[in-house]
């Protein structure tokens, strides 16, 4: 196993206030492939999960800010979100992370509601582990533009113990 291992695994389809993905298992497979111990080896209590309602902008954010509470120096860290991504407007601009509570109808909303990029990378950067993952399998409908990078320092200085590995996959109703 992996004693220093730490994930958050967040999985959204059905949202209170944007249109609904195509429900999918993402998040609970890779939950349990992060404490299998034939698998990644992580410990259970070390693999938080956040799944539909559970995952409000507030439990989010408190999550992250657990991370980086728990983590030490040599720790590994994954966190993995499945759920929308947006844009604050057409031409791009800021990137926002939507919880099961944001609102994506206007620039507005997203501002109010939703996680910004830079909102996660300073939560991100809060870790202080030694090996930090994040992906991102979000489904970017509002455009198709450049994605912000979310960056991570330490003392004001480009960190290079992040990896972003933001997956382009977009699940949609089979029905529209």
């Amino acid at each position: 196993g992996l004693p220093g291992a730490h994930a958050l695994v967040i999985g959204i389809a059905r949202y209170q206030r944007a249109r609904a993905l195509r429900a999918t298992d993402d998040a609970r497979d890779v939950a349990a492939a992060l404490v299998d111990p034939a698998g990644a080896g992580y410990p259970p209590g070390q693999v938080h999960v956040l799944l539909e309602d559970a995952a409000t902008r507030a439990a989010i954010l408190a999550a992250l800010d657990d991370l980086a509470r728990a983590v030490g120096p040599g720790s590994t860290v994954l966190v993995y979100y499945s759920g929308h991504g947006a844009y604050a407007s057409r031409d791009g601009g800021a990137y926002y992370t939507l919880p099961v509570d944001g609102d994506d109808s206007s620039r507005d909303a997203l501002e109010r509601t939703a996680i910004s990029s830079a909102t996660l990378s300073a939560r991100l950067a809060a870790i202080g582990a030694a090996r930090l993952t994040v992906i991102l399998e979000d489904c970017r409908d509002r455009s198709m533009g450049g994605h912000d990078s979310l960056s991570v320092s330490m003392n004001g200085t480009p960190s290079r113990r992040a990896s972003l590995l933001p997956v382009r996959v977009c699940r949609l109703p089979a029905h529209r």
